[in-house]
């Protein structure tokens, strides 16, 4: 994990345009070393870690084995076996998952939750045999 580049993104519109108006007035200070704007209201950024007023999720910057950026976004692609069923794992998270999309066997599920810890903790649960 690269402890200082991270992604931030808002659900808004309204929100990614003043996060980028702070952004650039922390780059401008010194606050921050680089920031660049991504596709989907996200921000990659180099330094330390913002305030959370002005963005609804945080993912640190992970490297691959290749030393490449692994960023997680707030989603979970699942595939179950046949005749399984999806609404006992929603059951189970109490609303910290949510299909977003997908039917039968395969699944988006969207993950509500604020970083990118919290998802990784998820699917680690879910994988390890315990969902």
């Amino acid at each position: 994990m690269d402890s200082t580049t991270f992604v931030i993104q808002t659900d808004k519109q309204q929100l990614a345009e003043k996060q980028d108006s702070v952004l650039k007035e922390q780059l401008q200070k010194g606050e921050i070393e680089f920031f660049q704007n991504m596709p989907n209201n996200r921000f990659l950024v180099v330094g330390p870690k913002p305030q959370p007023e002005n963005y609804d999720y945080f993912s640190n910057v992970y490297r691959n084995n290749k030393n490449g950026m692994v960023i997680i976004l707030p989603r979970i692609a699942v595939m179950f076996k046949h005749g399984a069923n999806l609404q006992p794992v929603l059951n189970k998270y109490e609303g910290k998952l949510v299909k977003d999309s997908g039917d039968k066997q395969k699944y988006i599920l969207k993950c509500n939750v604020g970083q990118s810890e919290e998802v990784l903790k998820l699917v680690n649960f879910y994988i390890g045999g315990y969902g």
